[in-house]
């Protein structure tokens, strides 16, 4: 097993990663899934802006000789609902145009202030094999500036196999 992303964890200040948005977009301590650092998205401590996309991103080669799959962790903050402020993770072409959506996430139902728990996301890269890819993970408050939202990312694993296929799913971090 061989990884390909640099910085997995966010742990150096490296230009690894590309940061951009009105928003919060950094390496933060503040909640961390691995290591001592988590890529943080969105408005916790950055003035809301309405329609402000926040995102950070990293360009990456698939490997055409074997299967390859994406693991990331997320934990989503909100004081917002569904339409208005989502979490999102794009793989994207060098363009930014949209190839899929492993993550769209909204707080359904909620009201108030809510925290979501480390969840895990894995998903197969292997029908992009021998191109590159941009994976994406964006924080957006939409509509207005009433309620901030944010997400943490952590432990970025994109890592090929020979065999066998791992499954692909999104879930909550089991407790021990």
């Amino acid at each position: 097993m061989v990884f390909l992303i640099k910085d997995l964890s966010f742990e150096k200040a490296s230009g690894d990663w590309i940061w951009g948005g009105p928003g919060n977009h950094k390496r933060d301590t503040t909640e961390k899934h691995h290591g001592s650092w988590s890529a943080l998205t969105g408005f916790r401590d950055a003035s809301n802006v309405a329609n402000g996309y926040d995102y950070v991103y990293q360009d990456i080669i698939i490997p055409s000789e074997c299967q390859t799959i994406l693991e990331f962790w997320w934990k989503f903050h909100t004081n917002d609902y569904c339409n208005y402020d989502l979490a999102t993770m794009h793989i994207k072409d060098t363009s930014n145009n949209i190839l899929a959506t492993p993550l769209n996430f909204c707080c359904s139902g909620c009201s108030g202030y809510n925290v979501f728990p480390w969840q895990k996301v894995t998903y197969n890269l292997t029908p992009w094999a021998g191109q590159t890819i941009r994976l994406w993970f964006e924080t957006a408050n939409r509509v207005d500036t009433l309620f901030t939202t944010w997400t943490y990312y952590d432990h970025v694993l994109v890592r090929k196999y020979t065999s066998p296929e791992p499954s692909v799913s999104i879930g909550a971090e089991e407790s021990n």
